[in-house]
């Protein structure tokens, strides 16, 4: 079984983890967001994702989309981003340049 996780925490969307896993031809895909708009986001993108990922050499993809703290992330260094969040919800993916209705796609390259 091959497994990647990727980490981000970027200010205003909260904390984002990002762990994919393949193993004999089945790509499973987790997505786990602090912020509940991130999460309604990833959400809406997760259909195009797996659409995209299955048409290639995958026999199987599931993508699965949480809300709350990745594993294994500390508690240090959070609060004020939360709190931000919280004052703003909706707003965090706008500030960032996500648009609802931009669909997701990887590259052929």
């Amino acid at each position: 079984m091959d497994r990647a996780t990727l980490r981000l925490d970027p200010p205003s969307l909260g904390t984002l983890e990002i762990a994919i896993r393949h193993q004999a031809g089945a790509l499973t895909v987790e997505l786990t967001a602090s912020h509940g708009e991130v999460v309604r986001q990833l959400q809406n993108m997760g259909d195009a994702l797996r659409q995209d990922l299955g048409g290639r050499q995958y026999t199987q993809v599931a993508v699965e989309v949480r809300e709350g703290m990745p594993s294994g992330h500390g508690q240090g260094g959070r609060h004020g981003r939360e709190q931000q969040a919280r004052e703003e919800p909706g707003r965090a993916l706008t500030r960032e340049g996500w648009r609802e209705a931009e669909g997701f796609s990887l590259d052929q390259g």
